[in-house]
């Protein structure tokens, strides 16, 4: 229980989805849609990576690698997670249009609050 892992998929194809973040709302990502705190996004072709602590562990961590749909899973697929120097924020939601348009396809990133939460100090950034 205190070892990091990482979750590939999202809560309803990944079974260790409620095992591994149980508690954990801040961030849901479903089929077509992901909600980070209050906002929602609907599309097929987002990828969506974040952090968050393991249920059940004082110190492990939870990497996720999600995608909305395959468009969305796809794209993660592109994405340099295992490379030396690559940083992410604490989440982020692509589209696949940063397979074109490049960073014009960040949707939004941001930075939880010191308890892993959405809430008043939270730093994040929306693309309209």
């Amino acid at each position: 229980p205190d070892r990091n892992v990482i979750l590939y998929g999202h809560r309803e194809m990944n079974s260790a989805w409620r095992l591994v973040l149980a508690g954990n709302d801040a961030i849901d990502v479903r089929r077509g849609r992901v909600r980070v705190g209050w906002r929602e996004e609907v599309a097929p072709d987002l990828a969506v990576l974040f952090c968050a602590p393991r249920a059940g562990s004082p110190s492990a961590l939870v990497a996720v690698v999600a995608g909305t749909d395959l468009p969305g899973l796809r794209l993660t697929d592109q994405l340099p997670i295992f490379v030396s120097g690559v940083g992410y924020p604490d989440w982020c939601v692509l589209s696949s249009a940063m397979l074109t348009a490049g960073p014009a396809g960040i949707r939004g990133a941001g930075y939880f609050d010191e308890d892993w939460s959405m809430g008043s100090t939270a730093e994040s950034a929306w693309r309209p």
